[in-house]
């Protein structure tokens, strides 16, 4: 927030001490020594690069019609994004 200006109000989650997925997960993930860590960031990277950018969920229409076939899918790597919104 910029200085004098109130900070915008917090989301209800955020208010009961936050996300129920976050709450159960970040102090397991938090505890475990560096190294474990690493190993699990790379092994979700190689998920992520291996698997979700390869695939597609084909869209019942076009969404833009237009001549080159473009924006008839959306990528499983951009909904996975999506969900962590």
């Amino acid at each position: 927030a910029l200085r004098g200006q109130n900070p915008p109000p917090l989301p209800e989650w955020a208010k009961r001490g936050g996300h129920p997925i976050l709450k159960r997960w970040a102090p397991t993930l938090s505890n475990l020594r560096p190294s474990v860590q690493l190993v699990a960031a790379l092994l979700l990277y190689m998920f992520h690069t291996l698997v979700l950018t390869q695939h597609s969920l084909a869209l019942p229409v076009q969404l833009i019609p237009n001549e080159r076939g473009n924006f008839q899918s959306i990528g499983m790597d951009s909904l996975a994004g999506m969900a962590t919104l």
